[in-house]
């Protein structure tokens, strides 16, 4: 087991890590869980899945600012690939109606009767 192991399946964490757990259970699970679950009734999967992308570029730039975190040109062009990539799947998508195509019509709905 590793040093501390003990105490810490007792409970003895210490008030700093008790106030930790407590946020990330109240934010991280509760409301953010609720929060996730409404995005998706509202904007669909996809749209609310899009925080994946932009997510991780939020931490680098709290990086830089709260630590001063060095950033290659290889990792702004991955950030930059992250973002397009959420403006693609936050995108409005325009609905194609061509003239040239036929509606569809059901099968039983023929007036042939074929299949």
């Amino acid at each position: 087991m590793e040093p501390g192991a003990t105490a810490a399946l007792k409970g003895n964490w210490g008030w700093p890590a008790w106030v930790g757990w407590l946020f990330l259970v109240l934010f991280g699970s509760f409301i953010g869980y609720t929060l996730f679950i409404r995005l998706l009734h509202e904007i669909g999967a996809s749209r609310a899945g899009a925080f994946a992308f932009v997510s991780p570029v939020i931490a680098v730039v709290l990086g830089i600012i709260t630590y001063g975190e060095e950033v290659s040109l290889i990792d702004i062009i991955g950030m930059a690939i992250m973002l397009f990539a959420a403006f693609l799947a936050l995108r409005e998508r325009k609905q194609e109606t061509s003239s040239a195509s036929p509606p569809l019509i059901p099968r039983s709905a023929r007036a042939d009767g074929r299949i």
